[in-house]
């Protein structure tokens, strides 16, 4: 109880506490010795596995570790990225959306061509979720850090923010995902 208790502590107040102790922030990453080791990377795999059944956990791993990378990148909590990759396409990488967007983080063809990005690679994960993840962080900047603004950007586009034409429906869904999964990763 009292480890848990420490690495919770660690993991809010992130810092380099010991050889064999250490905490990243972002992703957070907590090392218990060389023998056990209990990863957020490992977390977010083991949980979309269990909230999309159809993937396998080798494919969960593989997006655990393009979202832990590019969150830390981008300074976002990849707990947050997961819970808009699961709105947007429950972790299925072959969705498109009637508006067209595509895949995993269900981006516009549009804002694809905006970064260079053609929109056939919208249906590569890593690709798709790197970009999703810039793109989530250019709208953070551009509301003064505001990730709720974000969001909200994210989906109904930055334009409708800005003029204050949005309603914040699909941003409390991803704030509940979101809560759901947070206290899931910490109760494991």
């Amino acid at each position: 109880m009292i480890l848990l208790l420490v690495i919770l502590f660690y993991l809010i107040y992130p810092a380099r506490i010991s050889e064999d102790i250490v905490v990243r922030s972002p992703p957070p990453s907590v090392k218990i010795s060389s023998r056990h080791e209990i990863s957020l990377e490992q977390k977010l795999a083991q949980l979309m596995f269990e909230y999309n059944t159809t993937l396998s956990m080798e494919t969960a791993r593989q997006y655990s570790r393009i979202v832990c990378k590019e969150a830390g990148i981008h300074q976002i909590d990849p707990i947050w990225i997961l819970a808009i990759m699961w709105q947007e396409s429950r972790f299925d990488t072959r969705v498109q959306s009637e508006a067209g967007a595509r895949g995993l983080m269900q981006i516009l063809p549009s804002t694809a061509r905006e970064y260079g990005v053609k929109p056939d690679q919208l249906y590569t994960p890593e690709i798709n979720i790197q970009l999703g993840i810039k793109y989530l962080a250019y709208l953070q900047k551009q509301f003064n850090g505001n990730l709720f603004l974000a969001t909200t950007a994210y989906n109904q586009g930055i334009g409708n923010v800005k003029r204050g034409e949005y309603n914040t429906v699909y941003t409390k869904k991803v704030q509940r995902h979101y809560e759901q999964m947070k206290k899931s990763i910490s109760s494991r």
